[in-house]
């Protein structure tokens, strides 16, 4: 199971050494955007780099995570990250304040319906549990808002993809 910063351990020991909370893996990054600390924590989360394999053991040598649009013939499975949407959740007189929602589209792509799947669904559950600090930006809540399900035929078989729609709140401190 996830042992992410709900993990109770986890925020036990992060207080113990007076750190602010983390996003596992992303405490050491500076002057990082958004996507950056995303890109990170999917990459190097490992319920779902047990799904997609590591830049080592890919025949593509990729992550297998890409951002708007994946390279032609990327090994399967794979996902592609993009924003859709943006904006401050603050403008007054005094100008845009740091907390900021975006919402993202996580496309998990597999070789069979079932594989895009339980890939979406690991991917679903890690990142409902993506929140703390990641250099400049501190997630503050992680919320899926839509599935839905595709298929695109190819030359010799079917590519299968389940979208997940994602609106994450941060704090860029960076603003």
């Amino acid at each position: 199971m996830h042992t992410g910063l709900r993990d109770a351990r986890h925020e036990e020991i992060a207080h113990e050494v007076g750190m602010a909370p983390t996003i596992r893996g992303l405490n050491f990054l500076e002057n990082n955007v958004f996507i950056e600390s995303l890109n990170v924590a999917l990459t190097t989360e490992p319920t779902i780099t047990a799904k997609l394999g590591t830049p080592s053991t890919r025949p593509d040598s990729t992550s297998g995570i890409f951002p708007t649009q994946a390279p032609d013939q990327p090994t399967m499975p794979y996902i592609v990250v993009s924003q859709v949407t943006g904006e401050p959740l603050s403008v007054t007189y005094d100008g845009t304040g740091p907390l900021t929602t975006e919402r993202w589209r996580i496309s998990c792509y597999g070789s069979t319906y079932r594989n895009a799947k339980v890939l979406a669904k690991v991917t679903r559950v890690f990142l409902l549990s993506f929140f703390g600090v990641a250099g400049d930006v501190r997630v503050q809540g992680a919320f899926c808002n839509a599935e839905s399900d595709e298929a695109e035929p190819l030359g010799r078989g079917t590519l299968f993809c389940t979208h997940l729609e994602f609106t994450f709140n941060y704090i860029d401190s960076t603003n």
